[in-house]
């Protein structure tokens, strides 16, 4: 479970630079908004990259509480409708990835499962987000001793996983 929240945490803006090419690829093929939208758009990306990286420093000096209090300010912007491929949505799904990882460190399973299911409706079907929305779940679900939750879990992810792979696949084939 560890090995891919540290990672994500520790290099936010990497992150960002990395989604921000697939996502400038997606954005093609979307509508564009309107400046209403894009300016509430932006404003909701701003807001989740400060406070993301708030809680980056917080977790850094030990502060989990203050840390739990930005991402699950994190979780609960609202982005409009047409930017669900957009870094704004990438960040706020590694918020609920995170949060729930720190809510099972705090003994909050239940609020923990109930986080990363929030993330996983607003989360496209097969995404490197809703994979470690999946991981999460069946780390804490593991953690709970209900071992048919975690593999149900872990299952979804691994396909998520082989799809994501074989979509792979097929673009280096393309090109």
């Amino acid at each position: 479970m560890r090995h891919r929240l540290p990672t994500i945490i520790q290099y936010p803006l990497l992150l960002l630079m990395l989604f921000s090419a697939v996502a400038h690829a997606q954005q093609q093929d979307q509508k564009p908004l309107s400046p209403e939208d894009e300016k509430k758009y932006e404003l909701a990306f701003d807001s989740a990259l400060t406070r993301f990286e708030k809680a980056h420093i917080l977790y850094k000096k030990g502060k989990i509480d203050e840390t739990i209090k930005e991402l699950e300010a994190i979780v609960k912007l609202q982005f409009p409708k047409g930017t669900e491929n957009r870094d704004g949505w990438h960040l706020m799904l590694d918020a609920h990835a995170f949060l729930g990882e720190l809510l099972l460190e705090k003994k909050k399973p239940e609020k923990a499962v109930e986080t990363l299911k929030e993330g996983i409706k607003k989360a496209p079907e097969f995404s490197e987000q809703t994979y470690q929305l999946f991981m999460t779940l069946g780390h804490v679900y593991k953690k709970m001793e209900k071992p048919d939750e975690a593999l149900e879990a872990f299952e979804k992810a691994q396909k998520i996983n082989e799809k994501l792979a074989k979509d792979m696949k097929k673009q280096q084939k393309s090109k």
